[in-house]
């Protein structure tokens, strides 16, 4: 077996222990597949993992494996977050906006409550009901909010934007 840098891979190379073909084949195809997936320097920090998973539990982990998994970064953050994000008060000013003495301004401060108050996605917000909105372990709740994906999660709800929807 060969891995991307051209080199020749047999699984025999971890430490001394002994295998059994089926271990030694999966064990092979597990380091070749991470190798087309990752540097080849951390070959090393996984084959010392991988082999202290095959060893028998009463022996000890070598200390090269400890030292191995310290190396090992994880997933790196980068950037900063993009956007424009408003302050609590013009979010304030957002939601008072609408007239409250007409009914679209109603309409659109209860709206804009559940918009800013759950952090909805337009989408989610036009496919809201009211069977959504329900009292859970005495919190307000939209339940079952099918958002990104397909995913279903549940939203809990301020009370005050519970408040703007009542009125």
């Amino acid at each position: 077996m060969s891995t991307p840098s051209g080199s020749s891979y047999d699984g025999t190379a971890l430490s001394g222990v002994s295998r059994s073909p089926k271990q030694s084949f999966r064990l092979t195809r597990l380091v070749s597949k991470a190798a087309g997936f990752r540097p080849l320097r951390s070959m090393f920090v996984l084959q010392l993992c991988v082999s202290s998973l095959l060893m028998p539990p009463t022996t000890a982990s070598p200390p090269e494996l400890a030292a191995g998994i310290q190396r090992v970064k994880g997933a790196k953050r980068q950037g900063v977050r993009m956007g424009n994000w408003l302050t609590h008060k013009q979010a304030e000013d957002l939601i008072n906006a609408p007239d409250p003495n007409r009914l679209k301004g109603k309409r659109d401060r209860a709206l804009l409550a559940v918009l800013i108050g759950c952090g909805l996605r337009r989408s989610e917000a036009a496919a809201l009901t009211f069977a959504h909105i329900q009292q859970r372990e005495g919190r307000w709740v939209i339940v079952d909010l099918i958002g990104k994906h397909g995913r279903v999660r549940s939203v809990p709800m301020p009370s005050w934007a519970k408040v703007a929807i009542d009125d």
